[in-house]
């Protein structure tokens, strides 16, 4: 199958005269997308967040989700179509149906399940705060100071958790990890809150840098989001994950692109991404 990255604005398509799978016939596999031309399923997801969604030498989709879509394509003999989008673009589009699923390892919380359907979950993220190493913070009990500025990445969930459990911080919001990073290295900010895989990779970017595990933190599970128009779609997604799960998919995945992350997390006692679903 190829994969490949529409860019700017697409046309709305889904998946249509597909192969009969698992006791669905062609037409109920056709109907049961949101958007239906030509055999396509398009995925949307933010290419910005190495190694589960990013780009290669080519400007290619790989990593996590790529390779997950890739399966829950070829389980329905599809052609998997990309779709490079911003963060806060990736829920308006599924609603829009200029994609039909969003695998982007995207947090289930009460506020998106709102306006989008959830999959099972296929994964669980902590949160670590990334500080310097001569800063105010020194562990997690450091958080109820006074006085400290946080630096979030808008629409994350390390934001919507500071935002629901540390009123006395103010918080940066900005767009990107990078940026983030940057205001706290510059001492504009206490800490960045974010997954630990992308704390660790920081820290061995910046001297002068810590990570900080936070045990207060319930891990939150990652899921596919669907149109909530589009429920026969998402239970053939429940029912192909199922089955990766089965077949070990993610073990797979994790010797592909995360062998030595999962090392590091063990050794720091940090809950694996797939623990669950391995």
């Amino acid at each position: 199958m190829n994969t490949k990255i529409l860019k700017g604005l697409v046309l709305v398509c889904g998946i249509a005269g597909l192969s009969s799978c698992g006791g669905n016939t062609t037409s109920e596999v056709v109907n049961s997308m949101a958007t239906k031309t030509n055999g396509i399923l398009k995925v949307g997801m933010e290419l910005a967040y190495p190694p589960f969604e990013t780009k290669d030498d080519n400007g290619d989709p790989t990593g996590v989700s790529p390779d997950l879509a890739q399966a829950f394509a070829d389980e329905y003999d599809a052609e998997l179509e990309i779709e490079n989008i911003a963060w806060d673009g990736l829920i308006p589009s599924l609603q829009t149906n200029k994609v039909d699923v969003i695998i982007s390892s995207m947090s289930i919380n009460e506020d998106r399940a709102k306006v989008v359907n959830f999959s099972d979950s296929y994964a669980h993220s902590t949160l670590s705060l990334f500080v310097r190493t001569d800063g105010k913070i020194k562990t997690e009990a450091d958080l109820d100071q006074a006085g400290l500025v946080g630096a979030v990445r808008l629409g994350n969930i390390g934001y919507y958790y500071m935002d629901e459990n540390y009123t006395n911080i103010t918080l940066t919001k900005l767009d990107n990890v990078a940026s983030c990073v940057t205001e706290v290295m510059q001492g504009k900010a206490d800490f960045f809150i974010y997954d630990p895989l992308t704390c660790f990779d920081n820290q061995e970017l910046n001297e002068g840098s810590s990570v900080i595990s936070l045990t207060k933190y319930d891990p939150q599970p990652w899921a596919a989001a669907f149109n909530q128009s589009n429920t026969e779609l998402l239970a053939q997604f429940n029912t192909f994950l199922a089955q990766f799960i089965a077949d070990d998919g993610f073990t797979a995945i994790t010797d592909k692109y995360l062998s030595e992350e999962k090392a590091e997390f063990e050794a720091a006692g940090i809950e694996w991404f797939f623990d669950e679903a391995e």
